[in-house]
């Protein structure tokens, strides 16, 4: 069997990451933390503090806002075609780093017994998203599918009415619109 990575012939140890079996020497190599694979050729691209990406996954990275606003616009597009939901407003797409992202959603998510690790967006009030800076495109337009679901539920239904409503329900809305505009 040969390394995933190096492409060498195993003999002996080696480990499996991401489904893929991995030499020792390849193993010590920093890990992009998208692919979830070692980094063994070109120079780890460096995210923010807790995230590096490989030169082969960082073409696909969201970085800047040129390209969250084009997601953005598909995002609505889609919805308007695909379900006929319109925004009445929204004002501000707030698009931050990881630890930014940390400090805006930890109060909100603490609450909901959530990690503000893992949140890629959320969608703040009835005219507020927060989209994290370096995640893969399918994963943002997901993001800002998902939170533009929840914005509509905020301005159809408001907050008494979202209140009777249990929250797996409302995930789960949000979740099946993102899902079935990604597929």
């Amino acid at each position: 069997m040969n390394c995933s990575v190096c492409g060498d012939l195993i003999e002996g140890r080696y480990i499996t990451l991401n489904d893929k079996n991995v030499c020792i020497r390849c193993s010590r190599l920093p890990v992009c933390s998208y692919c979830h694979l070692p980094i063994r050729n070109g120079k780890p691209v460096e995210i923010d503090l807790n995230h590096i990406s490989c030169p082969k996954c960082f073409p696909n990275l969201v970085m800047k806002e040129e390209q969250l606003k084009a997601l953005f616009k598909v995002s609505l597009i889609l919805l308007a075609e695909m379900y006929t939901i319109k925004l009445k407003k929204l004002k501000k797409i707030s698009f931050l780093d990881f630890s930014e992202t940390i400090r805006a959603t930890r109060h909100t998510l603490s609450g909901q017994g959530c990690s503000p690790l893992n949140v890629a967006g959320m969608a703040n009030s009835d005219n507020e998203i927060i989209i994290q800076k370096g995640r893969p495109k399918g994963e943002v337009l997901g993001t800002i599918t998902h939170e533009l679901a929840h914005i509509w539920q905020f301005q159809e239904w408001g907050e008494v009415k979202l209140g009777e409503i249990e929250k797996y329900q409302l995930e789960g809305f949000c979740e099946w619109i993102s899902y079935q505009l990604l597929i």
